[in-house]
Formats: C-alpha cells, structure tokens, sequence
C-alpha cells in the first residue's frame, strides 16, 4: 500500500542517516574518548552562537546589569588565576562537557520542536494540548536532570580543588573531611532536583510537602533509624575525631586500615588486602 511503502522509505533514511552518523568517529582531544559527532568543529561553533541568544531568552536572558555580568566574569577569572582552580583546568572540562553536552543537544531538540508544526495535531486543540503538555513536561523533566548533573560536576570539581590543596597538608583530618563533603553537596543536589520536578512538572506543591515535614519526619525517623544512626555516628567521626584515614584500627573483630569515611559508612582495608564496609553508627 502507499502507507506502507512510505513507512519503508523513512525507515530506509533512518538507517543510512544512523550509518552515517556512528560512521563519523571523532577523538575529543580533552576527555580522549571516541565520539560521533556528524558536524565539524566549525560547523558546532556556528550553530551555537547562533542558538545562544535564543537559548538565553529561554531562561529570562543575560542579566541587564552590564556592571554586574562584568563583576561576575571578573570573579571567575581572578579565582580561575589565582587558585589551584586554574591548575584543574583539564579535570574541570572532562568533569563538565559530557553534561554540557547533552544539555546543548536537549536545547537543541527543545527548540526544534517548538518551531515545528504539527498539522495532525492542529484540527483537535484537545490532542494538541496534551502533545504539547507531554512534551512541555519532558523537557522540563529532562532539564531539571541535566541541570542537576552540571552542577554535581561543579561540586565534584570544588571537592576536587579542596582535595588538591588538602594533599598539601600534613593533616589527614582534612583529606577525610574532603570525602564527606562530596557526599554531603551530592545528597543535597540530587535531593532539590527531585523536589524541583515535584514542583515543576508534576505540579505538585512543594510548600506543603515543607510544611508538613515536621510531622512526617517523625514517621520517616523511625523508617529509617538505621540510617539516621549512620549519619550521626559520621558526624561524631569528624567532630570527636577517634580516627581518621590511614589509621590502622580494630572494631567488631576487623582490623585494617581507614581509607574512606562516607556519609553512612566507613571503608577499611583489611591485612588481607580485603575490603570492608563498616556502619559509621558502629
């Protein structure tokens, strides 16, 4: 039938359009992974610059002030400079342009089918406006994770820095602190992503959730007991300081030696080369 030969004909194109694309290999000469990449360098340049100022308007465009946007690049340049920031240049890039990436392709996408037209949609505004809500809702929801993960990357990066200049130090105290606080901005990132798609996609009020957490909180405390333990015994680990890593300790019959202390637990490295994980709340 016509249909179906025109459903052949597009699966056809399909094919040899993803042919072509995993055909183009690239080497990223930051990260020095392989990449498929079906535009040059030039080519990605020009379509981004062409795509910012509608990607800013997106999101209420640059700030008006000019004398704030100069501070602000000011900042970034003096601590770039002037901190061992500067000498992470590379380990920021391969922390932050896999998300960027996908960010850039998700804006891309975004914009592609805004300016579409959907003339099978057009006849029935009731179709047309769950459409557009689905995909309104999945591009915020898939925002919000992207978002979400850029910014984890920056805080790994700042963990980063802080190891990098704890390293400097005779003091492992600092070392170990370094690998709490990572934990620590990761449960806080992901845990204001997942209430932000509550709020903006699923419509659900956040307020209320707030609101009633003293009460609910009560019932979550004796859900998770345990857990709560944990992240108390990890707060007495880093104020009363009993041990820290590189420490060769002995506790429930184990004895090794201290190479983490995570949020909820600690990780030792036994005589025999094995590891165990060891509840903080023990």
């Amino acid at each position: 039938s016509r249909i179906g030969g025109r459903l052949l004909i597009g699966i056809v194109m399909a094919v040899v359009a993803l042919i072509g694309y995993f055909s183009k290999t690239q080497v990223n000469p930051i990260t020095g992974k392989s990449q498929q990449v079906s535009l040059t360098p030039e080519e990605e340049v020009a379509l981004g610059l062409q795509s910012a100022p509608q990607m800013a308007a997106e999101f209420g465009g640059l700030y008006r002030d000019e004398k704030v946007q100069f501070l602000v690049k000011k900042i970034g340049q003096e601590i770039v400079q002037k901190t061992e920031a500067g000498e992470l240049t590379e380990e920021f890039l391969k922390l932050i342009l896999k998300p960027l990436q996908y960010f850039i392709v998700l804006q891309t996408i975004y914009l592609g089918f805004k300016t579409l037209n959907y003339p099978f949609i057009e006849t029935d505004e009731v179709v047309k406006g769950y459409v557009l809500t689905f995909l309104n809702g999945t591009y915020r929801f898939l925002l919000i994770l992207n978002a979400a993960w850029i910014i984890s990357r920056i805080g790994d990066f700042f963990v980063l820095v802080l190891k990098h200049r704890a390293a400097k130090t005779e003091d492992p105290w600092d070392d170990q602190l370094v690998v709490f606080l990572k934990d620590i901005i990761r449960v806080l990132v992901w845990t204001i992503a997942f209430l932000s798609i509550l709020g903006v996609v699923f419509g659900v009020n956040i307020y209320s959730i707030v609101a009633g957490a003293g009460i609910a909180g009560i019932a979550i405390a004796f859900a998770a007991q345990e857990t709560l333990q944990n992240v108390f015994g990890s707060i007495a680990i880093f104020t009363e300081k009993p041990f820290v890593i590189g420490d060769l300790i002995e506790t429930e019959g184990i004895t090794g030696k201290v190479v983490k202390v995570g949020f909820r637990s600690t990780r030792i490295r036994t005589i025999d080369t094995s590891y165990m994980t060891i509840p903080n709340k023990n």
